[in-house]
């Protein structure tokens, strides 16, 4: 159907048979016999995909064909690395990181081909099928955790007073890019860099000069007309200069993570081409990640109020330039005070008389993007179940068939779908295979979120619309305005992960993931009427504290997250952003980041207690907070 058509829907999906235990076993190799590395890694890969040994061609790309990205490649490697220090104590307790990028299987087994003839340790063939890691390891389930009654803890950023210590680093001889200076800070910059010995050059219609850089010096996202289309070009700058070798990169922008109050001094509202746009959305997020990647460089974002003048701005640049602090944003405040954020325990009633309590009725609509599934979908039905109001769900999938087929029905994960694939089309390629069990999974997931609805007797519509379209979004606002006159309540929640290592992130994946957050979320700031009760974005921790391996989804957070400060101005009702933590069973987490988050202490949000902070914070929260982060864990462990 055309973007914006709707149906209306009352499915009701049968429960799901227990699931079929299918993992073909995996001879393991005996205690002395010498490494058989492809075997080891081809059992790797084969139990955590599905498909047979056979079928796995050497020259496979693991990303483009196999839906291995560079962190699940990092977790193969993990095990591979593990299983080989067990089996011998001269071998290194980690595998060189450049494996990570390799992309083939034959690229790998020739990678570790130096350590074929050391011995590996028998592992049980119930192990090695299972996907599971090949050694102990952490998992989410040891990490902090709560059950449905224990409330999510909540957090809030505020700004607190940093000082300056200053680095070893010479900028004598050294050789700086500078990109995005207006003419008179460029001049400014560039006299204080020469008059430190280094070799200040400024770049040219956003190229670099010849030759490699000690530091970039990026500061386009100063400008006034800061667009999100920006966010993606920065990043292929960043990353550029990053793997050129830069030690140093600085990016200044007009913009702060702190309360509201201080993003009112610091980030005066922004339109671009007549849209409601925050200065500097996406910068923090993405340098967070970045700097996560590249933990040996000093990376940082510098953001300064906008009637700071441009001597101010090179002297302030400069200084940061030279300071060897860890943080990796810091901000200024109209009197000057260098400030970094933090991120503190916050009670929702903390504001006291400034909280409020709002409420729904069976006449409401509320619209929901990405509202099929994941968390979206789990708070969709909750609020049906609590309210019965209306719901206009947007989803970018078609609505799926009744049943599902009787051969894929009791298939319990992507693994065993993958096999009964094949089982029926034995002759498919694997882009086949994987194609169709992406869709197999999105449906699954739709029908059981439509039959939970219409339990509850709600009356729900649901739009078939892909909200990187901005305009078929603002046309689904203009069409739930023309039919029932009102929309009381907005909760964005679409969004993808497309998890990879920036050296290995294409800009086509940064954009899909980047534009599926925000392109919807500016459609949704123009269109909604002044007497919406509540507009929330649900953004991410990854936007907060940054995420190695989603460089692209961090960014695309952090935009919501300062764009719903500036709606915020704009509007008389409740609009917030919601940092989540990593959920249980939200669709969300692959394993391999489960694990991550573990590791660190970082437990999973059980949905029930998730969904209830939830409607707690929208219904008794303090219109002041236009952010908060909702998360399991010291925040601490994130840095």
């Amino acid at each position: 159907p055309p973007a914006g058509a709707a149906t209306t829907v009352a499915i009701a999906a049968p429960a799901p048979k227990p699931a079929a235990v299918e993992a073909a076993n995996t001879a393991p190799a005996g205690p002395d016999e010498p490494i058989d590395i492809e075997k080891l890694l081809l059992a790797l890969v084969s139990a955590r995909t599905g498909y047979p040994v056979e079928m796995l061609n050497l020259d496979l790309d693991l990303e483009a064909d196999l839906s291995i990205d560079s962190i699940k490649r990092a977790e193969i490697l993990g095990a591979i690395g593990e299983r080989l220090q067990a089996g011998a104590t001269a071998m290194p307790t980690e595998l060189p990181e450049d494996l990570i990028a390799v992309k083939t299987l034959r690229g790998i087994i020739s990678a570790l081909a130096p350590l074929a003839a050391k011995p590996v340790p028998a592992v049980p063939a119930a192990v090695a099928a299972s996907g599971a890691p090949l050694a102990p390891a952490a998992t989410a389930d040891n990490a902090p955790a709560g059950g449905p009654s224990v409330p999510v803890p909540r957090y809030v950023v505020t700004l607190q007073p940093s000082t300056h210590v200053n680095s070893a680093w010479s900028l004598e001889n050294q050789a700086i890019g500078i990109v995005g200076a207006t003419p008179d800070l460029r001049t400014l910059l560039m006299a204080n860099l020469h008059a430190a010995g280094s070799r200040g050059a400024p770049w040219k219609n956003g190229k670099a000069p010849d030759g490699a850089h000690a530091a970039l010096v990026d500061l386009t996202p100063l400008r006034s007309d800061w667009k999100p289309s920006d966010v993606p070009e920065l990043f292929t700058r960043v990353r550029g200069a990053l793997m050129s070798g830069a030690s140093h990169v600085l990016v200044a922008g007009r913009a702060d993570a702190g309360d509201a109050e201080t993003q009112d001094a610091l980030a005066p509202t922004a339109r671009v081409n007549g849209h409601l746009v925050p200065a500097a959305g996406g910068v923090s997020g993405l340098i967070k990640s970045l700097r996560k990647e590249w933990p040996d460089r000093h990376v940082r974002m510098a953001s300064f109020p906008a009637d700071f003048d441009s001597t101010q701005l090179a002297g302030r640049l400069f200084d940061e330039l030279k300071s060897a602090d860890g943080a990796p944003e810091v901000g200024y405040s109209a009197d000057g005070i260098r400030q970094t954020p933090r991120v503190v325990r916050a009670t929702l009633n903390g504001h006291g008389s400034d909280a409020r309590t709002m409420m729904l009725d069976r006449d409401s609509v509320v619209l929901l993007t990405g509202g099929a599934r994941g968390i979206t979908a789990r708070v969709a039905i909750e609020i049906a179940r609590r309210f019965g109001c209306r719901l206009e769900l947007a989803g970018r999938s078609p609505l799926p068939q009744l049943e599902e087929d009787d051969d894929l029905r009791d298939a319990a994960d992507a693994r065993i779908i993958r096999q009964r694939l094949l089982a029926r089309n034995p002759d498919s390629g694997i882009a086949a295979i994987e194609t169709a069990c992406a869709r197999v999974l999105a449906e699954r997931e739709i029908r059981a979120t439509l039959a939970a609805l219409a339990a509850t007797g709600a009356r729900v519509v649901y739009h078939q619309v892909d909200v990187r379209d901005a305009a078929a979004c603002g046309r689904l606002v203009d069409d739930i305005y023309r039919r029932h006159d009102r929309l009381d309540g907005v909760i964005h929640g679409a969004g993808v992960i497309e998890d990879q290592l920036a050296r290995d992130k294409s800009a086509d994946s940064f954009a899909r993931v980047f534009d599926t957050k925000v392109n919807g979320a500016l459609a949704i700031a123009e269109k909604v009427r002044e007497d919406v009760g509540f507009v929330v974005f649900f953004s991410s921790i990854a936007a907060t504290f940054g995420s190695r391996g989603q460089s692209d989804y961090a960014a695309a957070n952090d935009f919501l997250d300062r764009l719903a400060v500036e709606l915020n101005r704009k509007l008389p009702g409740r609009v917030l952003s919601i940092n989540w933590g990593p959920w249980r069973d939200a669709g969300m987490v692959s394993p391999e980041l489960a694990r991550e988050y573990a590791k660190r202490g970082i437990g999973l949000i059980d949905p029930e207690a998730g969904v209830a902070s939830f409607l707690d914070e929208l219904l008794h929260g303090s219109p002041l907070d236009s952010r908060i982060i909702l998360m399991r864990g010291d925040p601490a462990s994130m840095l």
